[in-house]
């Protein structure tokens, strides 16, 4: 009996904890007519290193701020949002906010086209430093659409590895 008082109300805290994606629909229009705009985690399979990606502020064409992360807040990992160009500002870390780790901050300036799913993600670039440990030199946000994402997830690793090459 006690297990199960346990697992309901660990189960109540973490339904509660869920976040709802920010919608910013100034005009309206129908949810067809809206874009959704989510974030992916990396893991090590595909970069050697666990990424993860984190909104830190979006603004819209004119700057206006439709959110930010504050001290007490953060941001959902979706949002929905109208047809226009916006400016996502995108923090990558290989923690995800416990412990010292290594991070970057993106700029994602996109035009977001009515009724299509994009993916925010990161990847890292890596090499061996002078004891030959492998150590994260470069992080980068991406964005692409969902339909697009495997394959171009697939040819930015192999650009960012070319980088390291041509360093």
């Amino acid at each position: 009996m006690k297990c199960k008082v346990i697992i309901l109300v660990l189960f109540v805290y973490l339904g509660g904890c869920s976040v709802n994606p920010i919608v910013h629909n100034p005009d309206m229009l129908p949810e067809s007519e809206l874009a959704r705009v989510s974030t992916e985690d990396i893991g090590r399979w595909l970069s050697g290193d666990q990424l993860f990606t984190n909104f830190m502020n979006v603004r819209d064409a004119e700057g206006k701020e439709i959110a930010a992360v504050s001290f007490m807040t953060s941001l959902p990992s979706t949002f929905v949002l109208s047809e226009g160009e916006y400016l996502f500002n995108v923090k990558c870390s290989n923690t995800n906010g416990i412990g010292d780790g290594v991070y970057s901050f993106s700029q994602i300036y996109v035009g977001i086209e009515a009724g299509e799913e994009y993916i925010v993600y990161c990847l890292s670039r890596s090499e061996k430093n002078f004891l030959g440990i492998s150590m994260i030199r470069q992080m980068v946000a991406f964005i692409s659409k969902s339909e697009n994402y495997e394959k171009e997830r697939a040819d930015n690793v192999v650009h960012l590895k070319e980088l390291k090459t041509e360093d």
